[in-house]
């Protein structure tokens, strides 16, 4: 019983703890703050790509999901220096180039979706399915860059509002 009663007690002055954080946090945001937009940054990047990919060559389309890519790739960066301490121990040994992690991550993404539609077993032994799968491991890194910036910026929304 007095575990019981040890239990819901925590349970209560954890939410209330809780509920004071918040309120304090509410209290000292800025009034004229102003969320950063992830699905804006994105679109912006793939505004000039679009026009490129459209009746454009295979080689054209490759291009221009990599441009756009690449340019969502530097949004992150953008946000990771803004938001990341840089007088932290952690972010100067272990990330003092972030564009470099990223690349990183980038290749491996890239590797895995090229492989996935261009040396799959049902390529009849060719060493790619087509020209048109060419284009979509660019446009996988595309998309996995856009969600590594939609949550960078959703944590950016939720610290400093």
């Amino acid at each position: 019983m007095m575990r019981l009663w040890f239990r819901i007690s925590l349970y209560f002055v954890v939410l209330i703890l809780l509920s004071l954080s918040q309120s304090v946090a509410m209290a000292q945001s800025d009034p004229n703050w102003v969320p950063l937009d992830a699905e804006a940054m994105i679109s912006d990047c793939w505004e000039e790509p679009n026009r490129r990919i459209e009746g454009g060559s295979t080689a054209d389309m490759r291009a221009a999901a990599l441009d756009a890519a690449f340019c969502i790739e530097a949004r992150i960066v953008e946000q990771l220096e803004a938001f990341l301490d840089p007088d932290s121990l952690y972010v100067q040994e272990r990330m003092p180039d972030y564009q470099k992690h990223i690349r990183s991550i980038g290749n491996g993404i890239a590797e895995l979706f090229w492989a996935l539609h261009n040396n799959n077993k049902y390529c009849g032994g060719f060493q790619y399915c087509g020209t048109m799968e060419h284009v979509k491991h660019n446009g996988a890194l595309a998309h996995y860059y856009g969600v590594l910036l939609k949550d960078i910026v959703s944590k950016r929304n939720f610290v400093e509002r």
